[in-house]
């Protein structure tokens, strides 16, 4: 709840000092502590429990990238709302500075401040959702990861992606998810470096093909299916053939599987890799490039290869509404889409207001927690 939050002010500027507190107050804010000198606020804010920080960019003694950098020192593990007057560009230079701090930076906003933004980012921190703790005794090792794979411990979940002007389901995304017999469901986080590690990424694609195929076939998915395949398995020479063998094999379509390549891997060119895709497409197999615009060589992979659809990262997406510069490139995004006739996919959306703006833009396709969590293969046969 707003009422109960306590937030910290740093502003050197006593006009603005007061009337952001006066805002505050205005949306039922009780708990606010006010500093014109960032060595004082530190001192508080150590002693004491803060849940927002709004720090003021220009200030002599200590400016806010001091201040920012010294909070990240003392651990301060909330989140902070930057001020200034000053061009975006540094805002968001600063953000970035941060990304890797204790505390979240929500937004950056700029001087006069609108009363309506403020009172959105307050219930986006009260919305946050607390992580689920990974219970300490939770360890798992290569060998239990290969026992994972064998006896089928590692299973498929599914996120909807969804028609941006029908809002029904068009697709899902397969995503494995490991349901451990002692801890339940796994944290990815703790095994895919160990996949990565042990090179074991044609064993986790097939588990995750081979249990889409299998759902497909029951009835329990009626609609496109999304895998994620890393470079490693491209660079197989038989990839495209077995692929398709699985396919036809089982009688399913290839035409109900999109092939997402992320981004992030480094692009080279690859004559297997190009046959592998080519032959794909050729046999109906949609190709996309997943987190689009954070990895290598963006544009020349895109011109290289035959993708057919694009996926806006979601760190542009979560920035959309704070981040003028965001909106901007995905509208570049949206515009050479267009041009190169290819259908464009926005993940990470996560709230109403960044679902109805990427609306207007002509974005196809919504993924995210808005929508739909990712869910196990019953509960999306429920709903479809």
């Amino acid at each position: 709840m707003i009422e109960q939050m306590s937030i910290v002010l740093i502003d050197d500027n006593p006009l603005q000092l007061t009337l952001l507190e006066r805002t505050l107050r205005h949306l039922g804010v009780v708990q606010i502590q006010t500093f014109n000198h960032g060595s004082d606020a530190l001192a508080w804010i150590a002693k004491n429990k803060t849940d927002i920080v709004f720090c003021d960019l220009q200030m002599p003694e200590h400016d806010g990238i001091e201040v920012l950098t010294l909070l990240n020192q003392q651990a301060y593990s909330g989140h902070v709302i930057i001020l200034s007057a000053m061009e975006r560009s540094i805002t968001a230079a600063v953000r970035s500075m941060c990304h890797a701090f204790s505390f979240k930076v929500i937004a950056g906003i700029s001087k006069p401040y609108k009363v309506a933004l403020i009172k959105q980012l307050l219930l986006s921190v009260t919305a946050v959702e607390k992580p689920a703790q990974k219970p300490q005794s939770v360890e798992v090792s290569e060998s239990d990861v290969l026992v994972a794979l064998a006896q089928g411990q590692i299973v498929n979940y599914y996120q909807p992606l969804v028609d941006f002007d029908s809002e029904e389901i068009i697709g899902v995304e397969a995503l494995a998810r490991w349901v451990h017999p002692q801890f339940g469901i796994v944290s990815p986080a703790l095994f895919l470096p160990i996949i990565e590690r042990c090179q074991l990424f044609h064993e986790l694609f097939d588990n995750v093909f081979y249990h889409a195929i299998a759902h497909i076939r029951s009835g329990l998915i009626n609609c496109h299916v999304s895998l994620n395949v890393d470079h490693v398995n491209l660079q197989n020479e038989t990839f495209a053939d077995e692929f398709l063998s699985t396919c036809w094999a089982h009688g399913v379509s290839p035409e109900q599987f999109t092939i997402e390549i992320t981004e992030r891997d480094t692009y080279s060119d690859s004559t297997v890799m190009f046959k592998n895709l080519s032959r794909l497409r050729i046999n109906g197999v949609s190709v996309s490039i997943d987190d689009f615009g954070t990895g290598h060589s963006s544009l020349k992979k895109l011109s290289a290869l035959p993708f057919n659809e694009i996926k806006i990262d979601r760190s542009f997406v979560q920035g959309l509404i704070t981040e003028p510069k965001n909106c901007q490139i995905i509208r570049f995004v949206c515009s050479l889409a267009q041009a190169l006739g290819i259908s464009v996919v926005a993940e990470g959306v996560e709230n109403e207001t960044t679902w109805n703006t990427l609306k207007t833009y002509g974005i196809d396709i919504c993924q995210g927690f808005y929508s739909y969590r990712p869910m196990s293969v019953q509960d999306l046969a429920a709903i479809q």
